[in-house]
């Protein structure tokens, strides 16, 4: 498969505005969102140390902050930016229902929000963003610029590898580099899905060193729907655990999850 990255034409940044509740019962409140919570946690505990000095940390594209929530509760200074009006609010709920009062809540984007901030954040957030955005490999570098040195980036993408099995699983065999449409413009699969090497390129051009890969959701989507409607949830935690980490399972997961560090 061709690694080539070609920007889309004519695609603006994706708002989430009016997409809330669709996100909330299709993601965040199903097993898929379930399974991304806890290979991200997994991943993040390689440097969040239990008595630590609490760290800065940006939730860029916040969306339901459910993850950052968490390390909010840790203790930790949470500062949440999102484009989208519906989003933000929603974050704001949720902190607001997990009684955490300390976090700043930014209605701008990712691009706006850099322009300000250069090397303040120890930790940044990026999950389910880059497959959303009219130019990818520009925002990392927004990224990179509001980490301090030595700070480190998370950095969650909608693996195009996964997308094109999936597409070929449902019957729609098209020839490598052919144009192949993925998504449509209302739903919540990702248009511009990327290829991992592409992604791991751009972030070590940029001056990270990769120190974690994991997939998520290597198994749980290519399971027929009756199937997945009566999986046993435990089991499969455990599982798409266990195997977040090895190939060739990592690469052809739904999206991929990389831990970085300046």
């Amino acid at each position: 498969m061709s690694n080539k990255y070609t920007p889309p034409e004519n695609l603006p940044d994706k708002n989430f505005d009016g997409y809330a509740d669709r996100l909330k019962k299709n993601i965040y409140g199903s097993l898929k969102g379930k399974i991304r919570l806890k290979i991200l946690l997994n991943d993040l505990n390689l440097f969040l140390k239990s008595g630590q000095e609490p760290l800065d940390i940006l939730d860029a594209g916040c969306g339901f902050a459910q993850c950052s929530s968490l390390l909010a509760l840790k203790g930790h200074q949470l500062t949440l930016c999102d484009i989208s009006t519906n989003m933000i609010n929603h974050a704001k709920e949720i902190y607001k229902e997990k009684h955490i009062d300390s976090a700043k809540f930014i209605h701008a984007s990712i691009q706006d929000h850099s322009i300000e901030n250069p090397a303040q954040y120890d930790v940044i957030l990026c999950h389910a963003v880059l497959e959303w955005m009219e130019d990818p490999h520009k925002i990392l570098k927004n990224l990179e610029y509001m980490l301090k040195p030595g700070g480190y980036l998370s950095l969650m993408f909608f693996n195009k590898n996964g997308t094109i099995l999936k597409a070929v699983l449902r019957g729609n065999f098209f020839p490598k580099d052919s144009g192949f449409k993925f998504g449509r413009t209302k739903s919540l699969t990702p248009t511009n899905p990327l290829y991992p090497d592409t992604v791991y390129q751009w972030v070590t051009e940029q001056g990270f060193e990769i120190l974690k890969k994991s997939g998520i959701r290597v198994f749980h989507d290519y399971c027929e729907k009756t199937i997945r409607e009566n999986l046993n949830e435990t089991q499969v935690l455990d599982c798409e655990l266990s195997f977040s980490q090895s190939e060739p399972f990592l690469s052809i997961a739904r999206y991929i999850h990389i831990l970085c560090r300046k």
